[in-house]
């Protein structure tokens, strides 16, 4: 499991409380992980090109 900062937050739709990731946070989190992921795909790529 990841490590993941959880947030207690008041839900704006229900107006409960909810343990999780804020929206905010989630946005950050996705924005980083889709970051890492297109710079996995294009160092795969050079290296790819270098064995190939």
């Amino acid at each position: 499991m990841k490590n993941i900062a959880m947030d207690i937050y008041q839900c704006p739709s229900c107006k409960g409380w909810h343990l999780g990731r804020t929206r905010e946070a989630s946005r950050c989190a996705d924005r980083i992980t889709q970051v890492l992921d297109r710079h996995a795909a294009a160092l795969a790529k050079r290296m790819e090109g270098r064995n190939g």
